[in-house]
């Protein structure tokens, strides 16, 4: 019975916590579409996402690391010794990664140009000025990004996760008024909005750290147990979860030897994919993390196996359609979307055949989230660190082959061939070393999520030409509109486990 209530609980959390980043990403998704319509796949765009990336990248290495060191360290400090001792290792946590944002700000401002280098070999002229303009103000968020990381991690180890979601939003509206005050007034305005926009973000969020006795102290200890322990964990944590983010460093790298406005399609692309991965693996691999380490502190080894398995088939009901979505519609998605002011058929063709590239590995992303997240629970960081330097060793290797035969579409790909290569890695060593099963029920109902997504593609390719005409916005509504009813009215059909789940919510809804 308690178990059928812990999974009901889980199920909750993550319809919850959907529904929140769907209007959370919404408008973190607006940004590319203010950015496109203002400045197009241009010199200036490039520029701007750039400037975001070098210290969005930097930071993500430790900052993400840190955070996801940081939750199994902290339930078992929980459970163990109680909220006077978590307070103390949270603080110190919070030291030692505004120690770190110091150094990199201070790194940063005495050698820009040759950082935005290594970021964007190929920028110079006006293109350089800018970004080297853009990454000094922008980097000086790394201090505000750290109470976000400490305060992400300190909510999800207590399961609220909510707040998480909800702060994306004052952060978007304000980035969304930057970009119109850039383009109207001055486009140093984009940059000054960013750290703003971070700012607020990290005030909506502190009441509710609060919630959880946290209180800021200069009583540290960065030699603590647990401390310890979490430098253990860290640098191949960094390695492992940072996989992505250094791909997309090394995508975006080689587009700008490639052609005016390839990092600005690169990035409009990658962030419709991101957009997708935020809303379904995202959450459900926030979601579980938790229980995961709980159940893995348990020696549970039934609960966690079961637990995996309900992700994972989470994951894979809503990512293989979306993934065969973005692929056939990709033009129209990017047409409807981007389509608009300086936004030409160049910058829609660059960004489509780059959105079918990422698409490819959708899944190999959502997968690599849930099952990273199992051996970092367990603190085995090795295995996953050797599964991410195969993985960036072939992304490198594929961007350098196939962006000369089919240019930036190659280098999308060879992400999505990554990202697929680590997971099939990831998967394989937890089943050899026994730390999951596969379940049957898990198999089956991917045989069946298949047959119906293949039904759903059916669909779409008898529709597809038949609305041609109609609005682009008006047009995909319908194509994605149909698709999403053909595709789940046939799960339901079929019975494949999690849309009964869901159908069984609303029931319940209803007839209360």
């Amino acid at each position: 019975m308690r178990q059928l209530s812990i999974k009901r609980s889980i199920e909750a959390t993550v319809i919850a916590v959907m529904a929140i980043t769907i209007i959370s990403k919404l408008l973190g998704f607006a940004r590319e579409l203010f950015l496109s319509y203002y400045f197009g796949a241009s010199g200036v765009s490039d520029a701007y996402l750039i400037s975001l990336t070098i210290p969005g990248t930097i930071f993500q290495f430790v900052g993400t690391g840190l955070s996801t060191c940081f939750i199994p360290v902290y339930i078992k400090l929980k459970n163990r010794k109680g909220e006077l001792e978590t307070n103390g290792y949270t603080n110190s946590v919070l030291a030692l990664i505004l120690l770190f944002s110091t150094i990199v700000i201070l790194a940063v401002w005495i050698w820009t140009e040759p950082v935005v280098k290594i970021f964007a070999s190929g920028f110079e002229g006006q293109t350089l000025e800018y970004t080297i303009a853009f990454t000094r103000i922008s980097v000086s968020s790394l201090y505000i990004s750290t109470f976000i990381y400490v305060f992400n991690s300190l909510l999800q180890a207590n399961n609220c996760f909510n707040p998480t979601a909800f702060a994306a939003i004052p952060n978007s509206a304000i980035v969304l008024l930057s970009i119109v005050i850039g383009a109207k007034i001055n486009i140093y305005f984009m940059s000054i909005g960013t750290v703003v926009a971070i700012l607020a973000q990290v005030v909506f969020m502190l009441p509710y750290a609060r919630k959880f006795r946290f209180k800021p102290t200069i009583h540290i200890n960065l030699r603590s147990t647990e401390m310890q322990q979490t430098y253990k964990l860290l640098v191949p944590v960094i390695i492992g979860v940072s996989v992505n983010e250094v791909n997309v460093l090394v995508d975006k790298t080689i587009a700008s030897n490639i052609s005016v406005g390839s990092i600005s399609a690169l990035s409009y692309a990658n962030s419709l994919i991101m957009f997708v991965q935020g809303i379904f693996a995202q959450t459900i691999a926030t979601v579980y993390y938790p229980y995961i380490s709980e159940m893995v502190a348990n020696n549970d080894g039934k609960k966690l196996t079961k637990a995996v398995n309900e992700a994972i088939g989470g994951m894979l009901l809503l990512l293989v359609p979306v993934t065969i979505g973005c692929m056939m519609l990709s033009n129209n998605v990017v047409t409807a979307l981007y389509g608009r002011g300086v936004f030409d058929a160049q910058a829609i063709n660059m960004t489509s055949v780059a959105l079918v590239g990422y698409a490819v590995g959708i899944m190999g992303y959502g997968l690599r989230e849930v099952l990273s997240r199992v051996y970092y629970s367990t603190q085995d960081t090795k295995t996953p660190t050797i599964n991410a330097a195969i993985g960036v060793a072939i992304n490198i290797v594929l961007n350098l082959t196939l962006s000369r035969q089919i240019g930036i579409a190659g280098l999308a790909l060879a992400t999505s061939i990554s990202s697929i290569t680590t997971s099939i890695l990831l998967l394989r060593d937890l089943l050899k070393k026994k730390i999951i099963m596969i379940e049957k029920n898990l198999l089956v109902n991917l045989v069946k999520i298949v047959i119906v997504t293949g039904v759903m593609a059916f669909f779409i390719y008898l529709i597809k030409n038949h609305f041609i005409n109609l609005n682009s916005i008006l047009s995909l509504l319908i194509h994605v509109g149909g698709g999403v009813i053909v595709y789940f009215v046939l799960c339901l059909l079929l019975r494949v486990d999690y849309v009964n789940v869901i159908a069984a919510r609303v029931r319940r809804k209803r007839s209360r």
